[in-house]
């Protein structure tokens, strides 16, 4: 009967790899779209578009199903600097963006980090296809989850 050792580094390689933070921009190209998440009452969209060779764009707005009337939400960028991609979002009540780095990556599930700031100092956005989207933003106490799907060109 053989017997199979695991190689405790090999295992920690391993696991590295899966959580591995993305160096590149082109890496989180599945973030380009336009994601909906919906109720009854309400509809929040979160668009992105490719600025650059380093830079994603987007906005989140929210629509009110009863009177249609629309609210931006915020402005966002995921930036390529410094070989680390930052996630910065800017909300009216602040006067500049608030930074996230990348903190954690895989092909699906991006983590996004800025222990500094007051709420949320996680966000991440999980993949779960390429057409379905959950999103957890929060603290390690306190968060929430929003899930989105991607709106296919043709459906508009």
């Amino acid at each position: 009967m053989k017997r199979i050792f695991f190689n405790p580094l090999i295992i920690v390689m391993i696991f590295t790899a899966s959580i591995s933070v993305g160096k590149k921009l082109e890496d989180l190209r599945i973030f380009l779209g336009r994601w909906i998440s919906q109720d009854e009452n309400s509809a929040i969209i979160e668009v992105w578009e490719k600025a650059g060779d380093f830079t994603y764009e987007g906005y989140s707005y929210s629509i009110n199903k009863r009177d249609g009337t629309k609210k931006l939400t915020e402005t966002l960028r995921i930036i390529e600097m410094s070989d680390e991609i930052f996630y910065l979002a800017k909300v009216k009540h602040n006067e500049f963006p608030v930074p996230f780095k990348l903190t954690e990556s895989s092909e699906s599930k991006f983590v996004f980090e800025n222990p500094g700031h007051d709420f949320p100092k996680r966000m991440e956005y999980n993949f779960l296809t390429d057409e379905k989207l959950e999103v957890t933003v929060g603290t390690s106490t306190k968060s929430f989850k929003i899930y989105f799907e991607k709106e296919i060109e043709n459906e508009k």
